[in-house]
């Protein structure tokens, strides 16, 4: 890939090997998730096992942890989109608490996914 977006970037635009090189990195990571995914479900290795008396307390740890989860990842998601416009605007400042709302976007997509995640690794087992 790299060597691909090299050689867009001494014949052609730089803009294209920049975005030959996103989509690219985007469509192999989806495609190694896919599979790495894939092959955990197979095998099983992720699954937690609880009988039905634990799974209520094992759903309320889980939302209490995807709570804590998102309030720690808010600050640096709030930083890191601040950084990106600064980026973008070619260097000039930003004010970061302006930047709330993308944080707290992005702080709620990642601990709502990490949520999910865990549930879906929850299997009831009967005695």
């Amino acid at each position: 890939m790299v060597l691909i977006s090299l050689c867009f970037a001494f014949t052609t635009q730089l803009a294209l090997a920049y975005y030959f090189l996103v989509l690219a990195t985007a469509i192999l990571t989806l495609l190694l998730w896919g599979y790495t995914n894939f092959a955990l479900n197979k095998l099983q290795i992720l699954h937690i096992e609880i009988t039905p008396d634990e799974r209520p307390k094992a759903v309320r740890t889980i939302y209490l942890k995807a709570i804590i989860e998102r309030i720690l990842c808010f600050i640096p998601c709030m930083i890191g989109s601040a950084f990106g416009s600064s980026v973008a605007n070619n260097g000039s400042m930003v004010n970061i608490l302006s930047f709330w709302p993308q944080g707290l976007w992005a702080s709620i997509c990642v601990g709502g996914g990490v949520a999910i995640g865990k549930l879906h690794r929850l299997k009831v087992i009967k005695d």
